[in-house]
């Protein structure tokens, strides 16, 4: 077999079984921030989707291609996440391809199949957001700079424009994968000047300030969130819990040791990687430390998924984890096998976690509301916590209540509440829930604990609703 066949065979397995894995449960139920871009962004006008920016909720371009998506099919969560399958499904046999010359055809094609079977990676794909765009267009970005750089050639320049743009189009936080670029390139020059001209980071800066270009018309609306809303969860960017979710979050498995033992592979595999590779290990060093800066420096709120970029990277290093750990072994068909037990266990472990997703889902806003409507369907609701309104999305008729707001037994009498976000209620409201009410439902999630969703059943005996 040659090997352009063999590669031919090899991207279109990651791409079918990709999309194969993405398309299973796209009709699950919207979370909240997949709501708010409905509700929010998708609904507004065209010219309303590029020039608003309350908040960065707004993915802009993925905005305008979900509305695009709505006005051809309709309204429904499939529709609405259609362009994060494409796209999601294209990532891993496109990193395949992109990877395989730098870092060989056994690491690029193991980096593809661990982006296949990530659970994170098809949440990615399956969210109404700009994530699956900027994981793949920042990737291209890394790779095309690295190319253009040792090869100087136009088209490659083009291409590097384009997914760069794109990225940060996708998702804003992908400027600081472009501003890593700008240090690495400025540094490459000063330390050697006749080796390397200005342009190797001139190139970067022009990427940045088109990508900057595309922001323009919401810019005060951003620069308006940053100094008020922005504000609201300051310092937690550096706490054990944010760790711990970065773990499980790169490693996309559970429980945590087993997480822990993927994330040391992978820092294995990287620091291997600082030898055959060294540019696109510091490009995303580097991107990851701009990232943290600008949180503490304007004490913004982070998660797990802002480090989003940094997925491709991990799996890269996941990959030649993989390939290295057993190198001392002498002979070649013990090694082999080695490797190929290792990476097999390393599926199974990413399986278990993507099982673990399609059974859990994102959030139960949607299995509530249709809970209600079998069980309760004439008694009155209240959506307490953070997604009180979202939850109004699923069930229209629900009084949504802000969660530091004192409910007193008699306001809940008589209803059923359904609360997401508990972090998000005033003590009073939990222990008040707790002492009059019954904890009926709890519909956990596959992603954070403050997307779990509680069914409280606070009726009084005469009531008209379903039974218990």
């Amino acid at each position: 077999m040659t090997g352009k066949k063999r590669r031919g065979i090899l991207f279109l397995i990651l791409l079918f079984g990709s999309l194969a894995l993405r398309i299973y449960r796209l009709n699950q139920g919207l979370w909240y921030d997949e709501i708010i871009t409905l509700t929010m962004f998708v609904h507004k006008p065209w010219l309303s989707i590029i020039g608003s920016l309350p908040l960065p909720n707004n993915h802009i371009l993925y905005s305008l291609l979900a509305k695009i998506s709505v006005i051809l099919f309709g309204e429904s969560e499939w529709a609405i996440r259609l362009p994060s399958l494409i796209i999601g499904g294209l990532t891993p046999p496109i990193a395949y391809l992109v990877l395989r010359k730098r870092v060989g055809e056994a690491a690029a094609a193991l980096t593809g199949l661990f982006l296949s079977l990530s659970c994170w990676m098809v949440w990615f794909s399956q969210d109404a957001r700009g994530y699956s765009g900027q994981i793949l267009f920042s990737l291209l970005s890394q790779v095309w700079f690295l190319d253009w750089r040792d090869q100087r050639k136009k088209s490659l320049l083009i291409l590097y424009l384009i997914s760069s743009a794109l990225a940060v189009y996708f998702h804003l936080y992908s400027a600081f994968l472009i501003a890593a670029q700008i240090l690495f390139g400025f540094f490459q020059w000063a330390k050697d000047r006749k080796q390397n001209q200005p342009v190797i980071f001139i190139l970067p800066v022009l990427a940045l300030f088109l990508s900057s270009l595309l922001y323009l018309p919401g810019g005060l609306d951003l620069i308006g969130y940053l100094s008020k809303e922005g504000h609201d969860l300051g310092g937690r960017w550096l706490d054990v819990n944010l760790l711990r979710d970065l773990a499980g979050f790169f490693s996309g498995a559970r429980p945590l040791p087993l997480a822990i033992i993927l994330c040391a592979l992978a820092g294995f595999g990287i620091y291997r990687l600082l030898k055959k590779w060294p540019e696109i290990a510091w490009l995303y060093f580097l991107s990851a430390s701009l990232l943290v800066t600008a949180t503490l420096m304007l004490r913004i709120f982070v998660y797990a998924r802002f480090f989003s970029i940094l997925i491709p990277f991990f799996y890269l290093g996941l990959a030649i984890g993989v390939e290295e750990i057993f190198s001392g072994l002498a002979k070649s068909r013990v090694k082999s096998l080695a490797r190929i037990c290792l990476a097999g266990l390393i599926c199974v472990a990413l399986s278990l976690s993507l099982l673990r997703y399609y059974r859990l889902g994102k959030q139960g806003l949607k299995p509530a509301a249709e809970y209600l409507e079998s069980n309760y369907p004439l008694s009155p609701v209240i959506s307490l916590g953070l997604a009180r309104n979202e939850f109004r999305y699923y069930c229209a008729y629900a009084r949504p209540v802000y969660g530091q707001v004192p409910l007193n037994p008699d306001q809940v009498a008589g209803t059923v509440v359904v609360a997401s976000h508990p972090w998000s209620w005033a003590p009073y409201n939990q222990k008040m829930l707790d002492r009059f009410c019954k904890l009926e439902k709890l519909w956990p999630s596959a992603g954070y604990r403050e997307n779990e969703v509680y069914l409280y059943n606070c009726l009084s005996k005469g009531s008209r609703g379903g039974s218990e």
